[in-house]
C-alpha cells in the first residue's frame, strides 16, 4: 500500500495536490488545469541557516580574514542549493500560488 502525501490544496479549485504531482515541471493542477507555482515559505531562514552553517564550517578549518569570507560565501552558496534541491524530500512548508498572467497585449488582437 502506498501512502501519498498531501502538500497543499489548488488555488483554482481547492483539490488536494500531491509532492508528486507539485515536482513535475511546469506544475498543473490534475482537476482544473491550471498552471502553477511553489514557493518555498520563509526563503530568508534558509539562507541565514547556510551562512551559519558556512561560518562554523570555515571557523573549524582555521580560515581568517578576507579567506574566511571567501569560503563562507563558497559553503553557504553550497549549503543554500542542497536545502533548494532536496526541498520535498525535507518537507520544507510551500506555498502553492497560480502563475500571474503577464501579458502586456491580449492574445486576440484585430
Amino acid at each position: 500500500m502506498v501512502s501519498v502525501s498531501m502538500r497543499g490544496h489548488c488555488p483554482n479549485c481547492n483539490s488536494p495536490l500531491t509532492a508528486d504531482e507539485l515536482s513535475v515541471n511546469p506544475p498543473i493542477c490534475p482537476t482544473c488545469k491550471a498552471e502553477l507555482q511553489v514557493l518555498i515559505k520563509a526563503n530568508w531562514v534558509y539562507a541565514v541557516l547556510s551562512v551559519a552553517v558556512a561560518s562554523i564550517i570555515a571557523g573549524l578549518q582555521g580560515y581568517e580574514s578576507i579567506v574566511f569570507a571567501f569560503w563562507v560565501l563558497i559553503y553557504g552558496t553550497i549549503v543554500l542549493f542542497l536545502i533548494k534541491f532536496y526541498r520535498w524530500e525535507l518537507h520544507l512548508p510551500i506555498k502553492i500560488v497560480a502563475v500571474p498572467n503577464c501579458q502586456l497585449w491580449p492574445k486576440d488582437t484585430l
